[in-house]
């Protein structure tokens, strides 16, 4: 089994003032959201994860990499404009190539 992270955001959603970076690194109980979900997939035997981002989501490539240190493959689609939930995993048919499950990777 495979999993898609959906993490890239709507520019009409709200913004708050107070963060620096994405949203989807906020931390939860002192660990980023996305990290705890990479965890999580991880203890579930899932390590082959795609994560679909908006083009200024650097922060997050940069803080979780490739996956090597949570034993996991991560693959990343980095979008212009927001694709939706159908559209991140269209983008990614080449990888989804089997079956999947979709996590919701931002909060706001």
């Amino acid at each position: 089994m495979k999993a898609l992270i959906l993490a890239a955001s709507k520019r009409s959603q709200p913004r708050v003032r107070f963060t620096n970076g994405s949203r989807s690194l906020w931390p939860i109980g002192g660990v980023p959201l996305l990290e705890r979900i990479v965890t999580s997939l991880k203890q579930h035997e899932v390590v082959e994860i795609a994560i679909s981002l908006d083009h200024k989501s650097w922060s997050t490539i940069h803080h979780l990499g490739y996956g090597k240190r949570w034993g996991v493959h991560i693959h990343y689609s980095l979008d212009q404009i927001f694709p939706g939930s159908a559209g991140a995993a269209k983008r990614l048919e080449w990888f989804l190539d089997e079956s999947f499950i979709v996590f919701s990777g931002s909060i706001y």
